[in-house]
């Protein structure tokens, strides 16, 4: 009998630790601890942030990242700030993660998101949607992050997010100056024609070189869509950097022919432009990037393309909610005098500038 009742309590703690690559279990959806055996939770500063929008509109979808240092698993909810309540639901869940449907919720559903599997993550992007209905209040982001099945922290927690409304939470369009034009006309014509039109401006600013490209970003028209980055960098004559940066590495689907050759590594275009030009930063702690939108096809089906916005700094954000900011595009040569530099290489060819002129 005695041998039946540990064989029966072996399969359990079998079943549970298995069920630990997979994902967090139920059990810890208010706790959010793994319950590793013989395990407890690091009181050593945490090598994660939880990165997400400081407001939030009901039922509109918003990004919130875990970056940092590599990891294996992890459990994160949006909470009603003070409580255990979970708020909203996670939706398009990358390949390695899914979804639970925990009890400690406002409704049953997607509410919870974890990993998969125990392979490596890092800088994990999740869609969150809050619910549709007004008045869920102020929430949070909570969060365990396992490095790996012996060493997680415990109650990671983002920014607060307050709730507002569509109207308040509309990005301001960005104007640039305009330049006039004449009218094309016949010689006859020119004698009574003299109605000039106006013709926008198209803002282009020098962000840095990296392995041969000069790397721009261009004023765009509209929704920070792929299409709309495509356009502006067409327009200007530049050539357009992707989100990754080949066609043959595992995020292959967020490439196509459209999209330039960097180097020969499979990171992400914008880490590796954002880390040359900003000391070592990545895209959403580098100032030059804010407002940048890079062609990301693939990746949403409203077509969004992957940026930084001031009003959330927070990478991989969602182009298609911001409008009229920049697009990410890239040249090998001059691309005329409305080109703007960037004002930390201002101050590099200022000097020879004004030398040659004295010599003049």
């Amino acid at each position: 009998m005695w041998c039946f009742v540990w064989l029966v309590l072996l399969c359990g703690v079998g079943d549970r630790v298995q069920g630990y690559g997979n994902g967090a279990p139920l059990e810890a959806c208010v706790t959010m601890t793994p319950g590793h055996f013989g395990t407890t939770a690091q009181t050593s500063p945490t090598p994660y942030s939880l990165v997400a929008p400081a407001q939030y509109v009901p039922g509109q979808s918003i990004t919130v990242q875990i970056t940092g240092a590599d990891f294996q698993g992890f459990l994160i909810q949006a909470r009603k700030v003070g409580t255990t309540t979970s708020v909203g639901f996670f939706t398009d869940p990358p390949s390695n993660v899914r979804t639970n449907d925990c009890p400690n919720t406002v409704a049953r559903g997607a509410n919870t998101a974890t990993h998969n599997s125990q392979a490596t993550k890092r800088d994990l992007s999740l869609t969150w949607t809050p619910p549709s209905e007004a008045g869920h209040g102020t929430v949070e982001f909570v969060a365990t992050v396992a490095e790996q099945k012996t060493v997680y922290w415990t109650d990671l927690k983002s920014s607060q997010l307050t709730e507002t409304t569509a109207a308040a939470a509309t990005t301001q369009q960005v104007t640039t100056p305009a330049r006039t034009t004449p009218l094309r006309t016949t010689p006859r014509q020119q004698a009574t024609t003299t109605q000039p039109t106006t013709e926008p401006a198209v803002e282009r600013v020098m962000l840095g070189t990296v392995s041969g490209w000069m790397f721009y970003k261009v004023q765009a028209s509209g929704p920070m869509t792929n299409a709309n980055v495509k356009s502006a960098c067409d327009s200007v004559g530049l050539s357009l950097p992707c989100y990754i940066n080949r066609d043959d590495c595992s995020e292959a689907p967020y490439w196509n022919s459209d999209c330039i050759l960097i180097n020969s590594t499979c990171r992400q275009t914008q880490r590796i432009v954002s880390e040359a030009i900003c000391g070592g930063s990545g895209p959403a702690s580098c100032e030059a990037m804010n407002n940048v939108f890079a062609y990301m096809p693939g990746w949403q089906a409203d077509g969004s393309a992957c940026g930084v916005a001031t009003t959330t700094n927070t990478w991989c954000t969602r182009g298609a909610s911001y409008f009229s900011l920049y697009a990410f595009c890239a040249g090998t040569g001059n691309v005329g005098s409305a080109v703007t530099l960037n004002s930390d290489l201002l101050w590099v060819i200022l000097p020879a500038c004004i030398s040659r002129m004295v010599m003049l």
